[in-house]
């Protein structure tokens, strides 16, 4: 099952990330000690700092203040972020927040 990491575990990876682990590990030990969510609420709000990490992975490199984003995004949804690439170059990033569904058996 794929899990959010809620904290940093040394064994397992950082906070933010998602992993694939085995269900009843997630099951048994992440969720009942916190270090993982389930359903809706299973990301954390996203912020510049987020989002510059997430392009730098994919080899482009942008500085935080060249992404104008005003308040960190909490919901799920379909976001434009404006960038600022030069003072006479804006443009805008779209930005898509899905939720991390569990496949916990009940």
């Amino acid at each position: 099952m794929k899990i959010y990491l809620l904290k940093d575990l040394p064994s397992l990876g950082n906070k933010g990330e998602i992993k694939n682990v085995a269900n009843g590990y997630a099951i048994n030990y992440l969720f009942p000690q916190k270090f993982a969510e389930k359903g809706k609420e299973s990301y954390d709000s996203v912020n510049s700092k987020r989002i510059m990490k997430e392009l730098e992975s994919r080899d482009v490199h942008l500085l935080e203040n060249q992404i104008e984003l005003k308040k960190s995004l909490k919901k799920e949804g379909l976001y434009d972020v404006p960038l600022i690439l030069h003072p006479e170059v804006k443009t805008s990033l779209k930005v898509r927040i899905n939720a991390v569904v569990s496949e916990q058996k009940e």
